[in-house]
């Protein structure tokens, strides 16, 4: 620590800043990386790519639903 007022107190600051970067960072790389590939599309449309993610969610539903149902259901 830096010798002066209050230097364990940024220390601490510090320390927990960097305990919140280490548990967000991975979500918050994830969210980034994702927002940049959608931003990197300028040949969709708007409605295209509300298309693409609808039928996304979708099929994920669909995977879900299936593996749950699959027993008996049918």
């Amino acid at each position: 620590a830096v010798a002066g007022g209050g230097s364990a107190y940024t220390a601490g600051i510090q320390s927990k800043a960097a305990k919140i970067a280490r548990k967000l960072g991975p979500a918050l790389d994830q969210t980034y990386s994702v927002a940049d590939s959608v931003a990197a599309m300028p040949t969709d449309t708007i409605a295209q790519r509300i298309e693409k993610s609808r039928a996304y969610q979708q099929k994920r539903y669909d995977a879900n639903r299936g593996s749950a149902g699959a027993r008996g259901m049918r």
